[in-house]
């Protein structure tokens, strides 16, 4: 979901034979990716791209993370969060830092 490279690379030496990649959030320019064709071709693997996810893929992803919150690291991917107010805070804190999230609250 983030675009990252690092995190594009990590999901697919994480997949299982058999598996699928579906990215989502790689729309702005960054570095190439590193891919073995063979690890994709001996895996069977599948890569999908999603762009302009409707609320329905959005809602099939928070159902998702909440079934499966203790499964997977989630916590791990926002470094650092920020309030609404501190927004220019956690631009400057991404830009300089390049984290794979940073996360901006929004109290209400």
């Amino acid at each position: 979901m983030s675009g990252s490279p690092d995190a594009i690379e990590l999901g697919i030496t994480s997949l299982r034979t058999g598996g699928t990649a579906i990215w989502a959030g790689a729309v702005f320019k960054t570095r190439k990716i590193g891919i073995d064709a063979e690890q994709i071709i001996r895996k069977l693997l599948i890569i999908k791209g999603l762009h302009n996810y409707n609320f329905q893929d959005l809602q099939y992803a928070l159902n998702f993370i909440k079934e499966h919150h203790l499964n997977f690291p989630f916590s791990d991917i926002v470094s650092k969060e920020f309030s609404l107010t501190e927004a220019q805070e956690a631009f400057e804190y991404a830009i300089a830092h390049r984290p794979l999230r940073v996360g901006v609250k929004m109290d209400l």
